[in-house]
């Protein structure tokens, strides 16, 4: 297949157009994916993307919805644009391709693997479950922020963490909010979040585990920093893929209000790494 005779059926977007494309749609409207394989994807991937290895694309192709915009992308553009001429020539209306791919983009990555965190939830269609673990994320985020708060230093620092950590409590509350609109029993939510994800935060890994990695770690306050900005954003990874997952309405205009409060989140972290990283 010549690339060059399927130039006026694909539209290549820059990265900051892709960016662009990305942050202005609410994310059912369209669907991100990854055509590189699962190892790729694991060392990096950008936020609320489906992994979908070109090579696998022709027997798959059935797990996308053809009404909707499709964004490819890869390492270096080349699978993105060929998967991208693949779907456009099977009947997909509206299909774009990143140039450059990963290699040009310069906007969040998550790392992982595609089902971390998602293999928590035994079925994304019970409501409960996904509630469940939304509760459980919020409650381990509070208290990774106030185990970093108690380990921290620097007095701006300390109190930007124990800002985080209000946050994190208010998320829980909006949590409880929903289960009492949805008429959902609070009660039970919580205890089965904390019977089945007790140490586990936003991104899926242990707290615990992530606790004692940073105390042992030189750079104190720097490491702190990245750690919170990884685990932030896989949170946004993970809340996105769980609100691609669900078709309850509810659920989520939750997951929206939470995914934009993360990306707040995030922002707030990575200027306090830029102020340190600058002294």
């Amino acid at each position: 297949m010549n690339p060059d005779s399927h130039s006026s059926i694909v539209k290549e977007l820059t990265p900051e157009e892709a960016s662009k494309f990305i942050e202005n749609k609410p994310i059912e409207s369209f669907t991100l994916l990854d055509v590189r394989q699962p190892n790729e994807y694991k060392q990096s991937h950008i936020p609320g993307s489906i992994l979908i290895p070109l090579s696998e694309l022709p027997d798959r192709i059935s797990e996308l919805d053809n009404q909707i915009p499709v964004i490819t992308y890869c390492r270096s553009g080349k699978r993105s644009y060929a998967a991208a001429v693949f779907l456009k020539d099977s009947g997909f209306l509206d299909v774009y391709s990143i140039k450059g791919g990963m290699n040009s983009w310069n906007g969040l990555e998550a790392e992982g693997d595609y089902e971390l965190g998602l293999s928590l939830i035994p079925s994304l269609d019970a409501i409960e479950d996904i509630v469940s673990l939304s509760w459980a994320m919020e409650d381990g985020a509070y208290r990774f922020y106030t185990g970093c708060a108690d380990i921290i230093n620097d007095t701006k620092i300390k109190e930007a963490f124990i800002q985080l950590s209000r946050f994190e409590v208010k998320h829980k509350d909006d949590v409880i909010s929903f289960c009492k609109m949805a008429d959902i029993d609070e009660d039970k939510i919580q205890e089965t979040a904390r019977s089945r994800f007790s140490d586990i935060m936003e991104s899926g890994v242990s707290i615990s585990e992530t606790l004692q990695s940073i105390k042992k770690s030189s750079l104190l306050h720097i490491n702190i920093l990245e750690w919170s900005m990884q685990l932030e954003i896989n949170a946004v990874d993970l809340y996105m893929k769980m609100h691609r997952l669900t078709e309850d309405e509810e659920a989520r205009k939750l997951l929206d209000r939470i995914i934009a409060d993360e990306k707040a989140h995030l922002k707030r972290i990575g200027d306090l790494l830029d102020k340190i990283t600058k002294n």
